[in-house]
């Protein structure tokens, strides 16, 4: 249907992410996009001659007016006729977007809706959610449960939590990733077994948009791979330059692209990531108790028995649940109360992690919460939910350790063993395999928290530990000041724990 200025939708070209318009004998193809971004690239087409702009800004009238100018000399049609074309081409444009937007959308029935309504309405949200994951064939660690679904969620929003979840050899923290996938959307959800620099380069502009990416084998990502993982946590996309022959002089030319996102992460891993990406992520482990491997087996025996239908419409109640969410922004009211550690450059990381943590809960629980100017706004049980579930991931000093790593580093301080070597520690942990030793002695080298030289051939290699006992034990406690409370200086946060001690105040108990 054409619009007042004569312009006249002729297709969608998916391959070049460009809309085509018409308008007479004048083609337009515009660059096509899902942010609403008013600077586009147009190209102008008639009577058999091209130009092309790879940056007008269509909602400024003086740039639309020197593109005109500049078309019109090219293509010999009159400046004032295509700037009246251009004036209207956003509209257009914009009109276009929202009607292939809606496209993408699955319908969800009335049953389905009024089904995924009530749960979301629920109170208990989220022990329901570690509920329906046992269900499904996880038993325990309930906080791991609801962390990996929340960073799942929150690819719906601007900042979404990115999380790793690690394990020895003898444990499979892919399948619980491949739980939580399975109640998320199938078309919001990108599986990489292994992933690479290159599969990220041929994704197109809007195949990460808000999408779950599940990372298989983090732990063996070449660098390529884990900077341009980097790259798209801090920029939210990824761009690239490839060389292509053009058809006229098949020469070289350079073209850029760029997939965009935010997306969430969901990694398994079996090992140490890289450094080059290891700090996007919120590390969890896997439980490797003898009480967690009873449940698992259990479960694993439990799981022969014919599956009952409830796990279809747990699955069809998740999925519909997460269509219904609205890409609105969240709002802390109270974000300025809140009271982190300072006293290490990793704590700007983690209470990045604990904001996002936050906004993922008070996001889920939209149905819940009240709205200002379109944006959910958080409530300080949003707050309390998320320092219950990371609170000790996030707070512990900025150590950024594993379970694993920091419970080795207590056996260490409390057997007193400031100098060692690998066969010192076989009475400390004794379900340890020596792979799991090794895992955990990496990263608390990597940490700073142990130095070990360079072994010299056939003698054991030693280590030495950095940390002291105190430094681990800082820093625990973030909590909410009282209204009207003065934040304490920086310097004072360096002194030690006593400006946060235990939240009292606001807690929760979650799953």
């Amino acid at each position: 249907m054409p619009d007042s200025v004569g312009l006249v939708f002729v297709e969608a070209d998916s391959s070049a992410e460009v809309l085509i318009f018409e308008a007479g004998p004048v083609r337009y193809a515009v660059e096509a996009r899902d942010d609403g971004e008013p600077r586009r690239r147009v190209a102008i087409r008639c009577n058999g001659r091209t130009h092309e702009e790879p940056g007008i800004n269509l909602a400024v009238e003086a740039a639309r007016r020197r593109f005109a100018g500049n078309a019109a000399r090219r293509t010999g049609i009159p400046a004032p006729q295509l700037e009246a074309h251009l004036a209207g081409l956003l509209a257009a444009v914009r009109a276009r977007e929202a009607v292939e937007s809606e496209g993408e959308r699955v319908n969800v029935s009335p049953a389905d809706r009024a089904t995924a309504d009530a749960f979301l309405s629920a109170p208990d949200l989220l022990a329901r959610i570690a509920a329906d994951l046992g269900t499904l064939g996880w038993p325990g660690e309930g906080r791991t449960k609801l962390l990996l679904y929340l960073a799942a969620t929150s690819r719906l929003l601007d900042r979404p939590l990115w999380t790793v979840f690690r394990a020895t050899a003898g444990a499979a923290p892919w399948q619980a990733l491949g739980l939580v996938a399975a109640l998320m959307p199938p078309e919001a959800v990108v599986v990489h077994h292994r992933l690479s620099a290159a599969v990220l380069a041929q994704a197109d502009r809007r195949s990460l948009r808000h999408a779950l990416l599940l990372v298989d084998q983090a732990d063996a990502m070449r660098p390529e791979a884990a900077l341009a993982l980097r790259i798209l946590h801090e920029r939210g996309g990824v761009g690239w330059a490839t060389v292509a022959p053009t058809a006229r002089t098949a020469s070289g030319v350079s073209l850029l692209g760029d997939a965009r996102g935010p997306a969430a992460v969901l990694a398994a891993s079996g090992g140490a990531l890289d450094h080059r990406c290891r700090d996007c992520f919120l590390a969890l482990t896997v439980d490797e108790s003898p009480e967690q491997t009873a449940r698992v087996l259990t479960e694993q025996r439990r799981r022969r028995i014919p599956e009952p239908a409830e796990v279809e419409a747990i699955v069809a109640r998740h999925r519909a649940a997460q269509r219904l969410l609205d890409c609105a922004p969240v709002v802390i009211p109270f974000a300025d109360r809140i009271a982190f550690p300072a006293t290490s450059v990793r704590h700007r990381d983690d209470q990045a992690r604990l904001l996002s943590l936050i906004e993922a809960i008070a996001f889920l629980r939209q149905r819940q919460r009240r709205r200002e100017a379109g944006a959910i706004v958080a409530e300080e049980a949003d707050f309390a939910d998320a320092v219950n579930l990371a609170g000790d991931l996030l707070g512990c000093g900025g150590d950024g350790l594993s379970d694993a790593a920091r419970s080795l580093l207590g056996r260490l301080f409390g057997a007193s063993l400031p100098s060692f070597t690998m066969a010192d520690l076989g009475g400390l942990l004794p379900d340890w395999t020596r792979w799991a030793y090794r895992s955990a002695l990496q990263e608390l080298l990597d940490f700073g928290h142990l130095e070990s030289p360079r072994s010299v051939r056939g003698r054991p290699r030693r280590f030495t530990i950095a940390a002291r006992a105190a430094d681990t034990q800082r820093c625990r406690g973030i909590h909410l000041r009282a209204p009207g409370e003065t934040a304490v200086e920086v310097g004072e946060l360096a002194e030690g724990s006593a400006n946060f001690p235990p939240a009292t105040n606001h807690t929760a108990v979650v799953g």
